[in-house]
């Protein structure tokens, strides 16, 4: 008994029980962040996949039944230490699978992050839990956002049209009262410019707040279009070593496709034909790695995304599946060979 209390007064046994409760409330704490993360979505109706890797440009996958309504959220602390391969990947999701990318963090390097401001990073948005959190809920703020160094309000262009026509003010009326010009009060109808948070003030005096756009994620996904749309780098082939998967998108090429390289997914390329609504995640894979958690990721992302999951399979003993109408598996000798007949065969078949 003597040896055992002598242990515990040891000064060296203290910090190793220091480091233990470190470690724990550390795990614990993100982890629970997650948890009310995706207690919140599923408040709200929204059906949650979780991710366990954090290799991944994802941590969850959310989406709402029976809409287009798909995020998906990186969870970070310290925002510096986003990789750019992360941001990359997000803004390739978006333009394939149409899913709105948010990053949740905390702080920079050198402060922390205020509630209620939406800012970006290569066009994703960065928000803090409690802004995700007041967007999820729906709580009744503007969405105010960080662009070229100034903070702006998002105007609801429409609703500032209808308003002024309501109180019977001409673009003029309101100009002069703005002590702006005619020409910014109707850009500001048509979408066309940011305004300012001194000038958002002052136009809420005259024509009330009603004008101004709510933080949601329709307004989030907004800013997602107009930030990264057409600023997408879409492949360097040079980073594909493997024949088969260079296969692959020299078909998909020829079949008219944008075709996507990933790195931070669980999927190597990603093809689309937006005016067929045609999406393909490519992955090569050996058979007995086919129920691994990221493959199961995949299995998810195809069914609910409507897409094709096409897994080239190595193994000698493979031979051409269709698991269900998103699933399939192609033996890596047939795709070489069979040339783009059998993807042909397989975008065919209706998608769910």
């Amino acid at each position: 008994m003597a040896e055992e209390y002598n242990t515990i007064r040891n000064p060296e046994y203290k910090i190793y029980i220091k480091i233990l409760r470190y470690l724990f409330s550390k795990k614990k704490k993100t982890l629970t962040v997650m948890d009310e993360i995706a207690e919140a979505l599923s408040v709200k109706g929204y059906k949650v996949i979780r991710n366990q890797s954090s290799g991944y440009c994802f941590d969850m996958f959310a989406y709402m039944p029976d809409t287009e309504d798909m995020l998906m959220i990186k969870r970070i602390e310290e925002l510096d230490k986003l990789k750019q391969g992360f941001l990359d990947d997000l803004k390739k999701m978006f333009r394939v699978f149409n899913v709105t990318p948010i990053v949740i963090g905390d702080k920079t390097k050198d402060k922390e992050l205020e509630d209620g401001i939406v800012l970006s990073k290569r066009g994703i948005p960065l928000v803090t839990e409690e802004t995700f959190y007041d967007m999820i809920r729906g709580e009744d703020i503007p969405l105010v956002f960080v662009s070229k160094g100034g903070v702006y309000v998002k105007l609801d262009s429409e609703r500032l049209r209808r308003k002024r026509e309501e109180l019977g003010l001409s673009l003029g009326d309101i100009a002069y009262k703005l002590g702006a010009s005619r020409r910014t009060v109707f850009a500001y109808e048509r979408g066309d410019v940011n305004v300012t948070l001194a000038m958002a003030m002052k136009i809420e005096k005259i024509l009330g707040d009603e004008i101004f756009e709510r933080l949601s994620v329709r307004g989030i996904r907004e800013l997602v279009i107009k930030n990264i749309s057409g600023n997408i780098e879409r492949r360097d082939k040079r980073s594909v070593r493997d024949k088969a998967l260079l296969k692959m998108l020299d078909i998909f090429d020829r079949l008219g496709f944008l075709n996507f390289i990933f790195k931070r997914t669980p999927f190597k390329l990603a093809s689309t034909k937006d005016y067929e609504r045609s999406r393909v995640m490519i992955k090569k894979i050996s058979l007995k790695d086919l129920d691994k958690e990221e493959n199961r990721l995949v299995f998810l992302l195809a069914n609910i995304t409507g897409s094709k999951a096409v897994f080239l399979v190595h193994d000698k003993e493979s031979s051409f599946e269709m698991l269900n109408e998103n699933i399939v598996l192609i033996p890596t000798e047939k795709i070489e060979k069979e040339d783009e007949d059998i993807i042909k065969e397989i975008l065919a078949k209706p998608q769910n």
